[in-house]
């Protein structure tokens, strides 16, 4: 039974402002600047090579080529050496005070899908196809109904391209209502889109094949990434809506939902109310015979929906803005100050490599990258200092 260590002698730990993202292409390591653009830096050592503030932040990579993208009119491809490859004008989903502003990303997540000879991005309602070699636009389709849909996530999932829809709000164009603040109360953008839209399947060439409603009016798809499951499964999670005395729906903050529906129709097997849920919850990730979902890290059979098990998140100090990442028959995050190892099979947990000592705990700020049985994350100390760590993950 495979299980994993960490070896006595760390990678590296480089002091670096990066928040968001990260992305190897070749020998570069590559992540999202705190303020915007994309940073390069060695894999083997965490030293900076190259700098682009010119850019957007960084949403992915794939086949030799980053992708800079943040929904803000412009998708940039740069080689691993930074140099830009090619530039596509795209719409842009900034609200009109926000353009005005400059600022470096939209209220929508900026989700880049390579596949093939193409690349796929959403901008507005719509899903843009652009040819991998030059960014020339290939194909585009409109796949959020309605004058104010929007595209929430992209994915893709058995050989389909997923898009999750959603309803474009006034908060989302800053048109707050008479009397309220932006900051008051602070509630995600998210939890404001409460009209409930569509997932939506695509072929290769943007030919649409399904298009699945959300099971109930209680649910709406949110943010959540759709996720390839087993036996020609998609797993999708969805906020739970509730409604106050006055009969207005609201999100749920404690309570989130997991779908488990047919990849070749759409068809919805099965859904659960799921504890520790709510905006901002981590997307589902698919394990042997089951999805991990939860804020807090809850094991769903695939058959059935049925909990397996759930971790206690307060016992490790997990950090439950980190989304798990699956390596091998573990789920890494962070917690304790260390990366931690959640045994997929029953919930066990053991540390596999420290970032920081007691009593201080390490706060993510990029997402987990494993490549090549290196673990890489950016996570703030305790003195506010930035920083970007490579452990090196042994199996035994």
């Amino acid at each position: 039974m495979a299980t994993l260590e960490h070896v006595q002698t760390k990678n590296f730990d480089a002091v670096v402002a990066i928040r968001g993202r990260l992305a190897v292409v070749g020998g570069t390591l590559m992540a999202a600047r705190q303020n915007g653009g994309v940073i390069g830096l060695d894999r083997r050592t965490g030293q900076t090579r190259w700098e682009r503030a010119d850019v957007p932040t960084l949403a992915a990579a794939g086949d030799g080529a980053a992708f800079a993208y943040a929904r803000t009119g412009l998708l940039v491809a740069l080689d691993p050496d930074g140099a830009e490859v090619w530039r596509a004008a795209l719409p842009d989903d900034r609200a009109a005070p926000a353009r005005e502003r400059g600022d470096a990303v939209a209220p929508f997540v900026p989700d880049v899908l390579t596949a093939g000879e193409y690349v796929h991005v959403a901008a507005g309602g719509d899903v843009i196809q652009l040819r991998r070699d030059d960014g020339s636009v290939e194909r585009r389709v409109r796949a959020a109904r309605g004058e104010r849909g929007a595209v929430a996530r992209l994915a893709g999932a058995h050989g389909l391209i997923l898009v999750t829809c959603t309803q474009r709000t006034p908060w989302d164009d800053e048109r707050y209502p008479s009397g309220g603040l932006p900051w008051q109360p602070p509630i995600p953008l998210e939890a404001r889109r409460l009209r409930g839209a569509d997932l939506v399947a695509y072929d290769v060439n943007l030919r649409e094949r399904w298009r699945c409603p959300p099971p109930s009016a209680e649910l709406v798809y949110g943010n959540g990434l759709p996720v390839a499951a087993d036996a020609g499964a998609i797993a999708c999670t969805a906020l739970h809506l509730k409604a106050d005395a006055e009969g207005q729906p609201y999100v749920d903050l404690f309570q989130g939902a997991l779908l488990l529906m047919d990849a070749a129709s759409g068809r919805v097997r099965w859904w659960r109310l799921f504890a520790d849920g709510g905006t901002g919850q981590h997307d589902p990730v698919a394990v042997a015979g089951g999805i991990v979902t939860s804020f807090n890290c809850a094991r769903f059979d695939s058959a059935d929906g049925r909990q397996t098990w759930a971790l206690r998140a307060d016992a490790f100090h997990v950090d439950n803005r980190v989304q798990p990442v699956r390596h091998r028959d573990s789920l890494l995050t962070l917690g304790n100050g260390a990366i931690l190892a959640i045994d997929a099979r029953d919930g066990a947990v053991r540390q596999v490599a420290r970032l920081a000592e007691p009593p201080f705990h390490a706060r993510a700020t990029t997402d987990l990258l494993v490549q090549d049985d290196t673990v890489y994350v950016g996570w703030r100390d305790a003195g506010g200092v930035t920083r970007l760590s490579a452990r090196r993950l042994l199996t035994l």
